[in-house]
């Protein structure tokens, strides 16, 4: 699996409109190619991000703290509340680039598609062994061993 990880973009093809994002989905899509944007969860949740950049507020941009679920990172949960670094960690981006918590939305994320597709996978193999089919021919090419 190939895996794009982008800071911006609303769409789940991270600014789909653009003609280079497009052709890049279209030529590794068959490869197992997918694009995570830290934008497209956050526009699912947390804040009213159209209405607020309509009325001037940019949470994307530098020094926002917090993506209207949490504060900070699991880290900085940890962390006393008068130590200064709890706040900074809640930070989603820093400019243009992720901060902590961008990242973390990140990792999550991918945490999320792998084991959805471990999940997926152990059910197929396990209705194989039920049927009584023979794994390895089923699952390995033998001409490669």
């Amino acid at each position: 699996m190939v895996h794009h990880l982008v800071a911006r973009g609303k769409s789940n093809t991270c600014d789909g409109d653009n003609d280079a994002n497009v052709l890049l989905d279209k030529m590794y899509a068959p490869y197992g190619y997918n694009a995570f944007c830290i934008q497209t969860g956050l526009y699912f949740g947390g804040h009213d991000y159209d209405t607020e950049m309509e009325n001037g507020i940019n949470r994307f941009s530098w020094k926002f703290v917090g993506d209207g679920y949490h504060n900070t990172t699991r880290y900085g949960e940890e962390l006393p509340d008068d130590d200064p670094r709890k706040a900074s960690l809640g930070t989603v981006y820093r400019n243009w680039h992720p901060g902590p918590l961008g990242f973390q939305i990140a990792s999550d994320a991918f945490a999320y598609v792998y084991t959805t597709g471990l999940l997926m996978a152990l059910e197929i193999i396990e209705e194989d062994m039920n049927a009584g089919v023979d794994l390895l021919d089923r699952w390995f090419d033998m001409d490669h061993r």
